[in-house]
């Protein structure tokens, strides 16, 4: 049976406005090509195990060719709808056909939503020779308007071209998109607010608020990831958690009156 335990219930006084910085990270299980302007080559698209994470999945480009758009999508973002996406890290890995060198130029990158470009490019008409790129950072939207229903979308994702020249044939793969984001954890003055009692027992979190009104309590990993959320409005909550796997985990509650986190662990 899995057992329950509050890890954490004293709450010191925060201002409200305090935040949780967390991220997540995740690999596209899609592909897919579109047109470019003057494009005379076109990526080989090698899909294996149903993800691109590592050499054996990936594309290939012409060489000698300028590419089509080559487009990664459906990351499988679970991000917290409460969550405030302060920046995008985008990671890859390029090398030439056959263990050879590769001389390319990367035309364009940049983020995409229904395969239609969100935000500005990155790495513009940047040359380079092969190698593991970054783009982006923990407070770098890419000068998107992100949101945690447009990066959960199954069409959110990434799109890169470039020209290639030389012998060789050109290899782009190890994908990986990381958004990064803040949750609410602070709540107002504590002399002010009567903070709510949170307790679990028997594989249930309880919540007792002092007055009845509406509120939310999401449910995350370490990690970020939100596993469930619940709608509050009583004086007194009781949430099932029986399905969650064992290990240690945050739970966000907010309402109009205070906000505040807490961990607790299942076995």
């Amino acid at each position: 049976m899995k057992k329950l335990f509050l890890a954490a219930l004293t709450v010191l006084a925060f201002n409200f406005n305090a935040q949780v910085a967390m991220s997540y990270s995740a690999t596209p299980d899609s592909a897919n090509q579109s047109p470019r302007a003057g494009a005379t080559g076109t990526f080989q698209i090698i899909y294996s195990g149903g993800v691109y994470t590592n050499n054996s999945n990936y594309s290939i480009c012409c060489m000698n060719s300028r590419s089509t758009a080559f487009e990664l999508y459906r990351y499988n973002m679970n991000i917290p709808s409460t969550a405030s996406i302060t920046g995008v890290t985008a990671s890859y890995y390029i090398t030439g056909g056959n263990g050879g060198p590769t001389n390319y130029k990367i035309d364009s990158i940049c983020l995409i939503n229904n395969f239609i470009k969100v935000g500005n490019y990155k790495r513009d008409s940047v040359s380079g020779a092969g190698g593991t790129f970054t783009n982006g950072g923990t407070s770098d939207a890419w000068g998107a308007a992100l949101t945690p229903a447009m990066v959960n979308s199954p069409h959110f994702g990434f799109r890169i071209t470039l020209d290639t020249y030389g012998i060789n044939t050109t290899i782009v793969s190890t994908f990986k998109l990381t958004i990064h984001y803040t949750l609410p954890s602070g709540i107002k003055n504590n002399s002010e607010v009567a903070r709510p009692v949170v307790f679990c027992n028997d594989r249930k979190l309880f919540i007792k608020q002092e007055n009845k009104q509406a509120g939310k309590v999401l449910i995350t990993s370490l990690a970020g990831q939100m596993v469930n959320e619940f709608l509050i409005k009583d004086e007194n909550e009781k949430m099932d958690l029986s399905a969650l796997s064992p290990g240690i985990y945050i739970y966000h509650y907010s309402s109009d009156a205070s906000r505040f986190t807490g961990k607790f662990i299942v076995e």
